[in-house]
């Protein structure tokens, strides 16, 4: 297994795991808080797109497609 290889097999099993986790959760229980001082599970994913996004443009500029406008609010 070369480098790529092992970044491919990452990506796959980032996917299958997020996946398993919120495949099956309903739009309401996205909407839920898990206590009255968290984020809902859609804040939490918007951010870890937001983030992941800043910080491979930071490397990658201009490679991948703008988010939306008003995303990251």
């Amino acid at each position: 297994m070369n480098s790529i290889d092992a970044i491919n097999n990452n990506i796959q099993m980032a996917e299958m795991i997020c996946g398993s986790y919120l495949d099956d959760l309903t739009d309401e229980e996205f909407m839920m808080r898990p206590h009255p001082g968290c984020n809902h599970v859609n804040w939490q994913v918007g951010h870890l797109i937001s983030s992941d996004y800043n910080m491979f443009s930071g490397v990658f500029p201009g490679v991948l497609p703008d988010l939306p406008e008003g995303f990251s609010e």
